[in-house]
């Protein structure tokens, strides 16, 4: 049976090839789902966009005793290999409880266009045998406006040890992915000081303070993709196409239960508008 290395993450590892993550997670099953493990969220990989992405690993160590390890792009059907090196595969070191010398995975991925858009997967390797396999994720060409049509560029990281990802060690190290998010609504929400004039008897506005809010939703993700945006959106340094976003509440999971993806929706505060206006008396 295969098993999912890491969670809370948009790519998931199995560490049995060729047999596709299974949803191992979710302790309350939903009936309705159907071939669960066939439909698994997709993120999109845009030619000569990067993508960047740490394995966390449930256990918070996954080690490889090998030699040669390399992270390479296969044909999601065939397996065949498309990218012998998609990208340089770093290691972030460290001694797990036992004391013993481990490491988690963290790389950049950036595909030139003459890879042929398509569903591939990623899979590390060593001179001995194949490693970690990835879910499917989907490769778009630059010009491909349809399948770019309602998706967005997130960028994230926290300043602290967050769900398994060591950030506080890589200080540079920031995910990156593409994903289908689209906003659905926008409202402002103020706060307002107000005084009684005493002359006049007059109330007067003396502070306003003003935040924009979008509602943003996630666009059919499985389960194990809205469980990485639930954490996702908590991140303390968190930006979609490089604008700067703070949750206001919780992340919402709704839709058509009998579907095999729902979509989830969130409020964010834009970070960039704040605006204090004062009416001095």
């Amino acid at each position: 049976m295969s098993t999912i290395v890491n969670t809370n993450n948009f790519l998931r590892w199995t560490d049995v090839p060729g047999l596709g993550p299974v949803d191992t997670t979710s302790a309350i099953p939903n009936g309705y789902i159907q071939d669960s493990s066939r439909c698994d969220y997709a993120p999109i990989f845009k030619h000569e966009e990067a993508t960047r992405f740490y394995i966390n690993s449930i256990v918070g160590t996954y080690w490889i005793a090998d030699t040669g390890i390399v992270l390479q792009m296969i044909n999601s059907v065939t397996g065949a290999v498309t990218v012998a090196n998609a990208g340089v595969l770093n290691t972030d070191v460290f001694v797990n409880p036992a004391g013993d010398d481990s490491y988690n995975f963290y790389a950049e991925v950036t595909l030139e266009n003459t890879v042929p858009p398509g569903k591939y997967k990623l899979r590390i390797k060593g001179d001995t045998r194949t490693w970690l396999e990835s879910n499917e994720v989907q490769v778009v060409a630059a010009t491909d406006t349809d399948n770019l049509r309602g998706t967005a560029l997130v960028t994230y990281r926290h300043d602290r040890y967050f769900y398994g990802i060591r950030y506080q060690a890589q200080p540079t190290f920031t995910h990156q992915y593409r994903l289908h998010l689209n906003y659905i609504d926008q409202q402002e929400e103020s706060e307002v000081n107000v005084y009684k004039e005493i002359t006049t008897g007059a109330r007067r506005e003396y502070n306003i303070s003003m935040d924009l809010l979008w509602t943003v939703e996630t666009y059919y993700f499985d389960r194990e993709a809205h469980s990485a945006a639930i954490v996702m959106f908590k991140h303390s340094d968190f930006k979609i196409n490089g604008k700067s976003y703070l949750a206001k509440d919780s992340y919402r999971i709704g839709g058509n239960p009998r579907s095999k993806g729902n979509k989830g929706s969130i409020s964010l505060y834009d970070s960039e508008f704040a605006t204090i206006n004062r009416c001095n008396p």
